[in-house]
């Protein structure tokens, strides 16, 4: 026996060519067209092949070159994360200061080394931003005092510490720079962010408390002055959160976040600072879901395209770094099954460090209830710790680079993303296309066409759409004493003894806010070191506020709504349980199945996730044959739980036979509607003369469905 031995040890097998490949595909396919079943596309339009190969991505023609070095899309620096790993950062929100500092200290005890505090807006001016839950509201640190209490025992030279201040930041920015005085800390041992980011906080709200152009000096102002007095600090953050949680797409996200940065670079050079150092300044905020290599490849184009921006505004190779903190969406969290979510937190991590984020945020499964609670802060972290020091995600430079996949999605969206920014730069700019322009409509027709996959479960919604547990069991949700700790606040200032010094210094501000002739950065830093030293005096964050903005008008436009993808299922989740407390019982569906179980398993248990995903209690009825039978077993659930549903269960080839006698046997026996499990097709008109109302099958509009039988039910108007 001879055979023929490999020539090429090494590689012994010849490689197959993409012709042969694809010939061996459509021999499968059987005259399926190949487009349409191996070929998926973005919410952008981009196609997503089954297979990639070195033809796909031509590195010398395109090249992202290598990581720290320009354009970056391999990373922003030569050893990325490789060393240290990337920042563990936790963001708090308890009201009270003193559990606010339990959590933070908590949080650094056991594994992160940035935290970003939320702050509240309660009492502010605006009124858009008063909530009513308890964790959303924030952390009430209206005075030095108050924030001085909640970092406790925190060495502020050893930790990155964020904000997230609203339009608050030169407030904010205060209170951090007295309480470095106050403890006599070095300022330039301080790693402070204070995020000033007004154009995303009037898509977020829809107002803010004075004109773009006056927050965007602020912004200017204060960046200037961080660069002055607070050198290892940041002033600014690109957050793309509210256009991504309205459901903009990845492109659209990447053209916000770089329409953002030009805004703001634009607004911090006016303020005096030279190009470079102005987008020290800047760190980017990108919210990810739960599509992984989409995720990675956004955060991969984000990098080649600031830096591509950054060196049209002329900034040196070695300054054109951009600065990545992710954290999961919040459009890809669920209320129902809220358990789930530490898987998408797993996966949104995952991209992040993959990606090459600087800095990563965990979300707790429970912030979407009104969490978190100890143990969802617990698992936030160590998902993270997990990662990176036990998967040791870090260890590998930019992993993603060279695959075939990843460089042609990554290069696709880059390009994508740089059309729809010069969209928006043509309209006016980032402001102006979110007040009058094109913007709102572009989010608007991306939300529509994932809702319609939604609806239809091509998009599925783990624990809400899909696989849903009617009867689960919700974390336990921590108590909401935020309207206790706002009166406890109030009446400590009102406490306060009086200070000449404090309303000297805040009459000063009023004096000099709006309207003055002075340059910007003489005037702007005089106010900004006021504003500390009105801290110092122990002026409050409202006080600061109404100061500021005496003589300014509120800018106003119609906030970006958030869709989270569980939403309107979730809805229907709710209505049910207003059903059932109200009458005792969930709307319910019985599921007349006909035949051996071998021939309606598979299809009841299809039906029952349908229906449990509208919050409908699902009742199965089994019959071997017999119409009599299977419509006096209805009766029987239709009298013991209000039962008015009808689904009819069978194999396909018994349907003929079937259903023109059983339909309406289920209406004589009490059923308001009946409907049928599968297709009708030829028999369509048939099986309704019968007395069916509605089909259900794979790919029908599960939403409008069960949408209708809930209004039916009484549970929706």
């Amino acid at each position: 026996m001879t055979a023929t031995q490999p020539t090429d040890r090494a590689n012994p097998w010849p490689d197959a060519s993409r012709d042969a490949w694809r010939a061996a595909v459509d021999r499968d396919l059987k005259g399926v067209p190949f487009e349409k079943r191996l070929v998926s596309r973005t919410y952008e339009g981009l196609e997503i092949q089954p297979l990639y190969t070195r033809d796909d991505w031509d590195n010398s023609s395109n090249p992202t070159g290598a990581p720290g070095a320009h354009p970056r899309t391999r990373g922003a620096t030569p050893l990325g994360c490789v060393t240290e790993g990337w920042s563990i950062r936790e963001e708090r929100a308890e009201a009270d200061p003193a559990a606010l500092n339990a959590a933070i200290l908590d949080d650094l005890i056991h594994g992160a080394d940035a935290i970003n505090i939320r702050v509240s807006h309660e009492g502010m001016p605006n009124d858009a931003h008063t909530t009513a839950s308890g964790s959303a509201a924030g952390a009430v640190v209206a005075t030095v005092d108050d924030l001085d209490r909640a970092l406790k025992g925190v060495h502020l030279g050893m930790i990155t510490l964020g904000f997230v201040p609203g339009d608050a930041f030169v407030e904010i920015a205060g209170l951090a720079r007295s309480l470095f005085d106050r403890r006599g800390d070095d300022p330039k041992d301080a790693c402070l962010a204070f995020n000033a980011d007004p154009i995303a906080e009037l898509a977020r709200s829809g107002v803010l408390p004075a004109s773009v152009g006056t927050m965007l000096d602020r912004l200017g102002t204060l960046a200037a002055w961080t660069d002055s007095n607070l050198p290892g600090s940041t002033a600014v953050r690109v957050s793309t959160a509210p256009y991504h949680d309205a459901n903009a797409t990845a492109a659209q996200d990447l053209a916000c976040a770089m329409s953002t940065g030009i805004a703001y670079m634009r607004a911090m050079t006016r303020a005096g600072l030279a190009p470079d150092r102005a987008a020290r300044q800047i760190v980017f905020q990108f919210s990810l879901s739960t599509n992984f290599f989409l995720a990675i490849a956004k955060l991969r184009a984000a990098r080649r395209l600031w830096s591509e921006i950054l060196k049209g505004c002329g900034v040196p190779d070695a300054g054109r770094v951009m600065r990545i903190e992710t954290r999961t969406a919040r459009r890809s969290l669920t209320h129902r099954d809220p358990w789930i979510n530490m898987l998408r937190n797993t996966a949104a991590c995952f991209a992040g460090a993959v990606g090459g984020a600087d800095s990563v945020l965990s979300v707790p499964f429970d912030e979407p209830i009104g969490g978190p609670s100890v143990l969802s802060r617990r698992i936030a972290r160590n998902t993270q710790t997990i990662l990176s020091r036990e998967s040791s995600l870090h260890r590998v430079i930019d992993p993603t680079g060279g695959s075939y996949y990843l460089e042609h999605l990554t290069d696709d969206l880059a390009k994508t993303a740089w059309r729809t920014m010069q969209d928006i730069e043509r309209a006016g700019g980032m402001p102006a296309a979110l007040e009058e322009g094109p913007l709102r409509g572009w989010i608007a027709e991306a939300y529509s066409a994932r809702l319609r996959n939604i609806a239809k479960r091509k998009d599925a919604v783990t624990g809400v759409s899909e696989f849903p547990q009617l009867h689960e069991e919700q974390p336990p949700r921590e108590p909401d004493n935020h309207r206790q700790v706002l009166k406890e606040s109030a009446r400590r200032l009102e406490s306060r003894q009086h200070s000449e010094t404090r309303t000297r210094l805040l009459d000063e501000i009023k004096r000099d806010s709006g309207g003055s002739q002075e340059s910007l950065s003489a005037f702007s830093m005089d106010r900004m070191n006021q504003v500390v030293c009105a801290a110092d005096a122990g002026a409050c964050i409202l006080e600061m506020s109404t100061a500021l903005n005496q003589r300014e008008t509120p800018e106003r436009t119609e906030p970006l709504a958030p869709h989270p993808y569980a939403e309107p299922f979730e809805a229907m989740r709710d209505a049910s349980d207003a059903i059932y407390d109200e009458r005792g019982h969930r709307p319910t569906v019985v599921l007349v199945a006909v035949g051996p179980p071998a021939e309606y398993t598979a299809r009841a248990n299809f039906m029952t996730g349908f229906f449990e995903a509208g919050g409908f209690e699902v009742h199965t009825s089994a019959t071997a044959s017999g119409v009599d039978a299977a419509a006096e077993s209805f009766r029987q659930v239709h009298t013991q739980h209000g039962a008015d549903i009808a689904a009819i269960c069978a194999a396909d080839h018994r349907y003929l036979e079937l259903v023109p006698v059983l339909a309406p046997a289920l209406h004589a026996a009490g059923a308001r509607t009946v409907l049928l499990a599968g297709r009708p097709g030829d028999a369509e008109s048939e099986f309704r003369d019968a007395g069916v109302d509605r089909f259900v099958f794979m790919g029908c509009d599960v939403l409008a469905t069960l949408t209708e039988l809930l209004h039916e039910e009484g549970a929706i108007s």
